[in-house]
């Protein structure tokens, strides 16, 4: 019952997370699968870190913790770029904490500080005052095992339920929510595009004289394509 307790009042402070978002997504109106995705999601971040930690509370508030970061995160980049945070961000987290000088400015400097405070002190508090859950290993393990059959059967539901992105990120992310946006493009990532027939490159001549010329910008870096096709 009280790990049940946890688990409502994690979800609960999901949404209200969500709901400091810049654009915000609405709390209704979304479509069948989006709330199945954010609770299945959430619950799963939460069972990982649970088996890590044995705290129900504490492990509530670690994936508390990184749901706002996320969110953090989403709007410094909102603010930069006019667009929110994507499942293709996660590739720079790493980079972050290697090139804070990079990366942190966007964010700023006392809202890192203040970020790395709290996640210290959410480790020594969560540690020191809450004990490991009572039931032993072998209670902990089948809620474990418990809670990742739910998050699963959520994800499938929410997954056969949740349409297609419009892949315009502001637009999926007020249609699906955060969680459920995110899940949308990483499921699309897996899906190798179709290119249409009049797209085809001949490689004995390269663009045909009659198709139009294809033009592709990176504006991160510089990469000269010229040895990869002939014209």
């Amino acid at each position: 019952m009280s790990l049940l307790l946890v688990v409502l009042v994690g979800l609960g402070l999901s949404i209200l997370i969500e709901r400091c978002l810049t654009p915000r997504p609405p709390s209704r109106l979304r479509p069948k699968g989006a709330w199945a995705l954010h609770a299945g999601l959430w619950l799963l971040v939460f069972t990982g870190v649970l088996l890590v930690v044995q705290r129900p509370w504490f492990a509530m508030l670690l994936a508390s913790a990184f749901l706002l970061l996320i969110v953090v995160i989403s709007n410094a980049k909102f603010k930069s770029l006019a667009e929110p945070f994507t499942v293709q961000d996660f590739r720079y987290l790493k980079d972050a904490i290697r090139y804070p000088r990079l990366y942190l400015p966007f964010l700023g400097w006392g809202k890192a500080l203040i970020a790395i405070l709290g996640v210290l002190l959410a480790l020594v508090i969560g540690f020191l005052v809450e004990p490991v859950a009572a039931g032993g290993v072998l209670g902990l393990s089948v809620a474990i095992v418990g809670l990742l059959f739910g998050s699963i059967f959520l994800l499938c539901l929410g997954n056969r339920q949740l349409p297609e992105p419009v892949f315009e990120p502001v637009d999926d992310l007020t249609r699906f929510g955060l969680l459920a946006s995110l899940w949308a493009y990483a499921r699309a990532l897996r899906k190798l595009p179709m290119v249409a027939d009049s797209l085809v490159i001949d490689p004995t001549i390269g663009f045909l004289a009659h198709r139009p010329h294809l033009v592709a910008v990176q504006s991160e870096s510089f990469f000269d394509p010229r040895g990869l096709l002939p014209g």
